[in-house]
């Protein structure tokens, strides 16, 4: 996948907990969670970067 379609990925999964919360189908305290974390974790794979962590020798 290239970056364009993993951020229509991510845009239509924050789309679809949007309208959940509407609808009331979603618990209002899952939905400000994951509003926290999704763009969070849709940066990190959409950046395509590795850890920053050091490797071992």
């Amino acid at each position: 996948m290239n970056q364009i379609t993993k951020a229509l990925c991510w845009a239509a999964a924050m789309l679809l907990l949007a309208l959940g919360d509407r609808a009331g189908v979603l618990e209002h305290g899952t939905v400000v969670t994951l509003t926290t974390i999704l763009p969070l974790l849709a940066w990190m794979s959409i950046s395509g970067r590795t850890c920053c962590l050091p490797r071992e020798a």
